[in-house]
């Protein structure tokens, strides 16, 4: 489920002085009725857009337009510009805390956010010939780097179905696909190697993120692949991916807790974030 909102990041001079291009905020299905309604109040959308075998339509009730869209309905409609002429403030999606402390919060996250995530980087490799699979819902930040990581540098993004990792899908669609750029939370990461290390047989880079790093396994994993790049990041949602990073060799990996100390570009950590 896709909703529109058009609520700018902050009120720039020309965000004042012209309509905001709309964004987006992408919820996740198997969410209960309440918190896809209470998020699309929330996120003040204007447009609820979903397909019939979803049938959010009638979950979802609000005072917005809904479109019901099937899949294979998506290439019969027009596919021109919108001209919409977003700038780099303007918002491109809104994400949503997870709500374990409390009641989930939206954060706005502009064009520019987004592009900064995924460009003039180094914790990662992006590019025309790199494969990601998005394997993380679509409604947490993680999604950005599986997604936009790739589509945004020409790559190739493979779509796991179901909203939520499966990790003998993940296996599967990684061989099958020549998965290069693997995202996955630190017990993931772990449970995959232990139990499909075959998931990593054409990666390049894995990241591990979310919760503490596992030394143990991340030594594991570069007995079984030599040469992986293992990142161990950290981030909170509002920073829509990794705010600090580190790219883990063998000394590392001998360690009893696993750093993740470098600020990606374009981002400054403060010092009181110790990271996971």
């Amino acid at each position: 489920m896709c909703c529109s909102t058009a609520a700018p990041t902050s009120p720039s001079p020309s965000s004042r002085s012209r309509r905001p291009a709309p964004g987006t905020r992408s919820s996740t299905p198997e969410f209960p009725d309440e918190r896809l309604r209470a998020a699309a109040v929330d996120a003040g959308i204007g447009l609820l857009v979903t397909d019939a075998d979803r049938a959010a339509a009638g979950r979802v009730d609000g005072p917005w337009e809904t479109v019901v869209c099937a899949p294979d309905e998506l290439a019969e409609l027009p596919g021109e510009n919108l001209g919409t002429a977003p700038t780099g403030d303007d918002v491109a999606c809104v994400m949503f805390t997870s709500g374990s402390t409390g009641r989930p919060k939206g954060i706005l996250s502009s064009h520019r956010n987004l592009v900064s995530t995924v460009s003039g980087q180094s914790y990662g490799r992006f590019g025309a010939g790199e494969v990601f699979l998005q394997c993380s819902p679509v409604s947490w930040d993680a999604f950005s780097l599986e997604f936009w990581g790739a589509l945004l540098h020409g790559g190739t993004t493979v779509l796991q179905p179901g909203q939520r990792p499966e990790p003998v899908l993940i296996d599967a669609l990684s061989r099958r696909h020549g998965v290069t750029m693997l995202q996955l939370s630190a017990s993931l990461f772990n449970f995959l190697v232990d139990e499909h290390p075959g998931a990593f047989d054409t990666v390049t880079v894995a990241f591990t993120g979310g919760e503490a790093a596992s030394p143990a396994h991340v030594r594991k994993l570069q007995r079984l692949k030599p040469g992986i790049e293992v990142v161990n990041g950290y981030g909170p949602a509002e920073s829509m991916g990794f705010t600090t990073t580190h790219a883990l060799d063998d000394g590392d990996a001998e360690e009893t807790v696993v750093p993740d100390r470098n600020a990606r570009w374009s981002t400054r950590a403060p010092t009181s974030w110790t990271g996971t």
